[in-house]
């Protein structure tokens, strides 16, 4: 009996089974691939700073002691995503401190975070951002390093390009190393709840507080909305603001 090598592409166009079989295993192999070389994950230096629970720092809660009694620990995540004008996953890039004697304001102090965004969860923003916070590096709120990978929920401030956390340290997370976890700066117990866990477990708590408020946004009493709450608010809802478009 004589038998016959036939090439590969005549073995499979004969025997479509074995082809689909293969395309697809070739189409799986892709994919893993480039999902393993465009994870974010990859580009973060491994050096950076690791937070520890333990240690946890907190500085001087600086929002009014009326909406610290109001606000129970489990509503303090919904406040700050309701209240948010952007969420944003990026980079610190650099931390300034703006001392009383650079800004020439007896008794005025912050710092300048600037970051390079990653992913912009909810919201709009350039490709470098300053964050500001009341208070120099080592006084006030809690700040976070540079090359820290963090996660920000971020107010609009009168001038273009710079943006206020909503809630101090309530509204900063660290992804942390060497698991690229989640670290809550916050001590409030529904927020450190969430240290340890995934990115992508943080970001889904963020998405189903926007889908409750969605489904029924008159149980939410808050004084203030911010953007993206608004944008989910139907027209002609009484707290609908209408923002100017350049």
């Amino acid at each position: 009996m004589k038998f016959q090598i036939l090439p590969v592409k005549e073995r499979l166009l004969r025997n479509p089974k074995a082809f689909y079989i293969a395309a697809l295993f070739l189409f799986s192999v892709i994919v893993t691939l480039l999902s393993v070389l465009l994870d974010p994950a990859r580009q973060y230096d491994p050096n950076r700073h690791q937070y520890d629970p333990e240690t946890r720092v907190i500085g001087k809660e600086l929002y009014p002691e009326a909406m610290k009694i109001s606000l129970a620990d489990e509503e303090v995540l919904p406040f700050n995503v309701l209240a948010a004008d952007l969420i944003i996953e990026g980079k610190v890039a650099e931390v300034i401190d703006r001392t009383e004697e650079q800004l020439g304001v007896p008794g005025l102090s912050y710092t300048s975070i600037f970051v390079e965004p990653r992913e912009i969860w909810y919201g709009e923003c350039n490709d470098r951002i300053e964050v500001r916070m009341i208070g120099g590096i080592d006084s006030g709120p809690t700040k976070p390093m540079e090359n820290d990978e963090m996660i920000f929920l971020l107010g609009e401030t009168s001038t273009e390009n710079v943006y206020s956390t909503i809630g101090s340290e309530d509204s900063m997370f660290a992804i942390n190393p060497p698991g690229n976890t989640i670290y809550a700066f916050s001590n409030r117990v529904a927020l450190a709840a969430f240290d340890g866990k995934s990115v992508n477990q943080f970001k889904q708590a963020i998405s189903q507080e926007l889908r409750k408020f969605t489904t029924d946004p008159d149980t939410y009493s808050y004084s203030h909305i911010g953007k993206i709450a608004n944008d989910r608010l139907p027209d002609g809802h009484p707290r609908k603001k209408v923002y100017e478009t350049e």
